[in-house]
């Protein structure tokens, strides 16, 4: 934190000052380690395919590489950028944060036993000019060919804990690698599947598609509302998220530095931090044999449920056309719920951080969480009064096996997402359908089994809700409607999911 005072004083937008001055602050303190820094001046392009537009960017990145004793010229590299947004933000997290990482993972690295492989630190310029420093370092530095394994970090918020944004293709062995050794990882394979194939997204894109190494690269952003913006300084950054990327950079760099660095790919992984402590992962090609295995378990309780006479084919099909239709009745209306608090707090769009992201958004969520939640719930209480519970039940899970099957083919990234809801889905179901009895139905297993099958959704759904309202915010500019209910897509089909819940609840009300 003390070279953050230094580092996110002032803005240091390309070309300014105060850049210049922070280029020299970081070669001051590698060289007051021992090290040899070499600055590679260059001049590369940077495209703008959204615009069809490219500009010709002037890039000093700083370099310098601690020396291992195995004599390989294979190296393990962690990369920041050192310039900011603009000449209003500090950018104390974008991407300060990162630098002072590198800095202080450099530091202890130095103090202690050398390193096996050699270690590459690249503080890259110009990332905010569509990642201009890291195509001039691929393009034009030789070292670029012996990075092997490379960490990257990045910030896009003012705290929380440091995710997992991207890796490279391939991803099994860095993944299981990492999981292995960081401290307190939290991973979720949504984040990128969703947003790690944007286009200039951030360094990693550039290694991804110019190098053979194996990558990590991980973001905190929680609370975007500070990014690119003069409120991302010292006084607003959580320094635990800066902790966190210490002990990824440390721990990692350690860990990979003492494989061989020969076999960083392996077949892609699901990969979720259910919770703290608890992460899940598991290859990709596990989606489609699950997936099918749920379509039978799914088929045989369906089944089941026709001959104990609990579901009839009519209100089921009816049940299954009403929840697609409660689906997309939560995405509405949560929208609609936007426009009527932007219509009540006229030019409030003016002060949306980047013109998506809203102060508070976390009051936010939880508000259109808790609408869509009430909504939904009265929706499918009033249809269980019409068609009955079992067969509105039945019903919504038929569109989470829907979703499952199309991720499974198509998002194998996101297949995590209704494999495990569902499974655990379908153990409610499975109780709901056979048994008649009011007894049976209202004894302390069945309440227990209920329970363990809501929690597991909502250990699972939670996180992709936080994740897509973060990334995808209420509104989008040139859009003609907020994108707010794409968040709460998977808010409403939990509310499905949790109908055999929701049936043990009325009877206890009554």
């Amino acid at each position: 934190m003390e070279h953050l005072k230094v580092i996110a004083d002032e803005p240091r937008p390309v070309g300014s000052k105060d850049h210049e001055e922070v280029r020299q602050y970081i070669l001051r303190e590698i060289r007051e380690l021992g090290l040899d820094p070499k600055v590679q001046t260059t001049t590369t392009v940077a495209s703008f395919p959204e615009a069809s537009l490219a500009r010709a960017v002037r890039v000093k990145n700083i370099l310098v590489r601690l020396e291992g004793t195995s004599g390989s010229q294979r190296a393990v590299m962690l990369s920041a950028h050192y310039d900011s947004w603009a000449k209003t933000t500090p950018g104390a997290s974008d991407c300060g944060s990162c630098v002072v990482t590198l800095l202080e993972t450099m530091r202890a690295l130095k103090a202690g036993p050398p390193p096996k492989n050699d270690v590459i630190f690249l503080f890259t310029d110009a990332e905010e000019r569509v990642s201009a420093g890291a195509e001039g370092f691929v393009e034009d530095d030789p070292w670029a060919r012996d990075a092997a394994m490379i960490l990257n970090f990045e910030a896009a918020g003012r705290g929380g804990p440091a995710v997992l944004l991207n890796t490279n293709e391939q991803n099994g062995a860095v993944v299981d690698e990492m999981l292995q050794a960081a401290p307190n990882p939290v991973v979720n394979s949504l984040l990128p599947a969703l947003l790690g194939p944007i286009p200039g997204g951030d360094n990693t894109e550039v290694y991804n598609k110019n190098l053979d190494a194996g990558a990590l690269d991980f973001v905190y952003f929680v609370d975007r509302s500070v990014y690119h913006t003069a409120a991302d300084n010292l006084k607003t950054i959580d320094p635990r998220s800066v902790q966190h990327f210490g002990d990824y950079a440390l721990a990692l760099t350690r860990h990979f530095d003492d494989a061989a660095l020969k076999h960083v790919k392996a077949p892609n992984e699901v990969f979720f931090t259910a919770l703290p402590g608890l992460t899940v992962h598991y290859s990709e090609a596990w989606a489609i044999p699950l997936a099918a295995l749920l379509a039978l378990v799914f088929m045989g309780l369906g089944a089941l449920g026709f001959g104990r006479r609990r579901l009839t084919v009519g209100k089921l099909m009816l049940s299954v056309l009403a929840s697609l239709l409660v689906l997309i009745g939560g995405l509405v209306t949560t929208s609609l719920l936007w426009m009527v608090v932007e219509r009540v707090n006229p030019g409030y769009e003016d002060v949306l951080a980047m013109g998506f992201v809203t102060y508070n958004g976390w009051a936010y969520l939880i508000a259109f969480v808790a609408f869509t939640i009430a909504l939904t719930t009265a929706m499918y209480l009033l249809l269980g009064g019409w068609l009955g519970m079992p067969n509105v039940a039945a019903g919504a899970a038929f569109w989470w096996l829907a979703l499952l099957e199309l991720t499974a083919v198509y998002a194998q990234g996101l297949a995590h997402l209704f494999v495990w809801p569902l499974a655990f889905g379908l153990l409610a179901l499975g109780w709901m359908l056979p048994f008649g009895g009011r007894a049976v139905e209202e004894s302390w297993a069945r309440t227990a089994v209920f329970a363990v099958a809501a929690a597991a959704g909502v250990l699972i759904i939670a996180p992709a809700v936080f994740i897509l309202f973060n990334a995808a915010g209420v509104s989008f500019p040139g859009l003609p409607v907020p994108v707010v209910g794409f968040s709460m897509l998977f808010v409403a089909p939990l509310v499905g999911i949790l109908v055999p819940q929701l049936s043990l609840l009325r009877r206890v009300g009554k």
